[in-house]
């Protein structure tokens, strides 16, 4: 079966390099909006998270630190799927592991990444094997927000949605 012009104009489009931020971009305005809402109304913020930036004076800028590097990461997601994943899925531990419930402001950077390993894998292999390890580094997300913090919310994993 052929593709149509339309088709292919959208591919064509999908591959220009500029196309690579467009992601970024909108994660960048998420992850910013969570911040300022952080910061401007912590009541209605993650209250773990807002908790735990209160009394460290480390704990800001080092959540700024891990969001920037996941933006960052996402700009080469095209280039090495698979590390990628990694990197933000290691990101979303990392930062279940400080900050609690908090992980979930990394859920879209997560999710971009996961879809960019499933569209850009280069065998079988590959994908089984980044899905497989950025699944156990979730489901190690979730247990130290369970275990060290005892406040997963079903409400919590609504943020990024």
């Amino acid at each position: 079966m052929k593709a149509g012009k339309k088709t292919q104009g959208w591919i064509q489009l999908r591959n220009r390099p500029y196309m690579t931020f467009v992601a970024v971009f909108f994660c960048a305005l998420y992850e910013t909006g969570m911040l300022t809402r952080l910061i401007l109304a912590p009541s209605s913020a993650n209250q773990t998270l807002y908790q735990v930036m209160k009394s460290a004076s480390w704990g800001l800028p080092l959540f700024v630190v891990i969001i920037f590097l996941a933006l960052v990461t996402l700009c080469l997601r095209r280039l090495y799927p698979m590390a990628t994943l990694q990197v933000v899925s290691g990101l979303l531990a990392l930062t279940a592991a400080i900050y609690g419930s908090g992980c979930t402001y990394l859920v879209i950077p997560w999710i971009v990444s996961i879809y960019a390993c499933a569209v850009e894998a280069k065998s079988v292999t590959s994908l089984t094997a980044g899905l497989g390890s950025s699944a156990i580094l979730g489901l190690l997300s979730i247990a130290f927000s369970a275990n060290w913090h005892h406040d997963v919310h079903s409400t919590d994993l609504l943020y990024p949605t």
